[in-house]
């Protein structure tokens, strides 16, 4: 078990960090689904449903599906369920069910796959389309296009927080359709700047003479500091429908922030302390309570010490300290420090100086 202690905080510096806008993800222990009628054999369908789809929503992955431990768990949601309702929308009849999601929680880790948490990136999304008129375009955010409601719907479903431009002047000034159809991310990323967003996408749908659809995905920074533009993750494939496209598009981003920010279970018990500055009111403490409450990565948190606007929390870990700062760096409310190295500091397995991690609470 490798364990870090940090005894000693020297001067320190703010880091000069690209501020995080990610947003907590709610809901993720429900799920609509749409049923013929309320009889038993509709509802433990659709049940069954809804548990797997709150399990991706979890996990970022629909394969884990495929997990023996998973899919055995799958066939009896009623062993899960907290609740379940029926609404009607549009003519068309759902069923919502909640699942306990602390027992969700158990079974994924109990499955060892990993989890990802509430806290998640928001990505800004620049798509080119054709509308009714075979007219290309710039999807907005307030767009009643069905291709809008086709990314609203799978990104509630896989759990990624989505942005569109609003198209509004401002806009329309920086941004031109060609600019995003021929993926320019230099002539985008200043009008992205006005945007609560951690990352923005260039994407590009096109609809072909044989009926099938082609689409082009490209997710960036919101600032490179190297004046190089490559995309973080990208994608290109023919399909048979917008739909589909749109699908590919949000499970392909769903894919690459698991590989960022999901956690599995190493069986290592890594230990490490992080310090929390500005916590100078009973209120903030309780918020930092319940944000460290809430993290995935973390097996165990316990304050080790209070020393007046300081608070020192030590974490056993599911992953590695590496996986707890991607997510710490996710968090709005924290500015990471930069901190001097101590040179009395313990010195860890590998031989490195033992710099603690800190974070200022705002």
């Amino acid at each position: 078990m490798l364990k870090h202690i940090f005894l000693l905080v020297l001067v320190f510096i703010p880091a000069f960090i690209n501020p995080a806008f990610a947003v907590e993800v709610k809901g993720l222990d429900q799920a609509s689904v749409p049923v013929e009628s309320r009889s038993n054999a509709d509802k433990n369908a659709a049940l069954k449903a809804a548990l797997a789809k709150v399990i991706v929503k979890n996990t970022g992955d629909a394969s884990v599906l495929q997990n023996p431990v998973i899919a055995a768990q799958v066939k009896n949601p009623n062993g899960y369920l907290v609740q379940f309702g029926y609404e009607d929308k549009e003519g068309q009849l759902y069923l919502k069910g909640q699942f306990d999601e602390r027992r969700i929680i158990q079974l994924l880790r109990q499955a060892q796959v990993p989890v990802w948490g509430k806290q998640r990136p928001l990505v800004l999304v620049w798509l080119s389309f054709q509308d009714e008129n075979m007219q290309r375009n710039l999807l907005s955010d307030a767009s009643g296009e069905v291709l809008r409601k086709l990314f609203e719907q799978d990104a509630t479903d896989q759990g990624v927080p989505l942005l569109f431009p609003v198209m509004d002047l401002d806009d329309m000034m920086q941004v031109s359709e060609a600019d995003v159809r021929g993926n320019f991310p230099e002539a985008v990323s200043n009008a992205s700047g006005r945007y609560q967003a951690d990352y923005f996408a260039l994407a590009n749908i096109q609809q072909q003479a044989d009926g099938m659809t082609t689409y082009r995905f490209d997710l960036y920074p919101m600032k490179e500091d190297s004046g190089i533009w490559r995309p973080l993750t990208e994608s290109a494939m023919t399909v048979v429908s917008d739909a589909e496209a749109a699908n590919a598009m949000v499970s392909g981003l769903s894919q690459y922030f698991v590989s960022q920010y999901a956690v599995a279970d190493s069986g290592f018990n890594e230990e490490v302390s992080v310090v929390f500055e500005g916590i100078d009111t009973m209120t903030k403490l309780k918020a930092l309570e319940q944000y460290v409450g809430q993290l995935t990565v973390a097996k165990t948190a316990v304050i080790a010490s209070i020393q007046g606007a300081k608070v020192v929390y030590r974490f056993t870990l599911f992953g590695s300290e590496q996986d707890l700062e991607r997510q710490l760096n996710l968090e709005p409310r924290l500015e990471a420090v930069t901190l001097a190295v101590d040179p009395f500091a313990e010195i860890d397995s590998n031989g490195n100086n033992a710099t603690p991690m800190e974070y200022r609470w705002h």
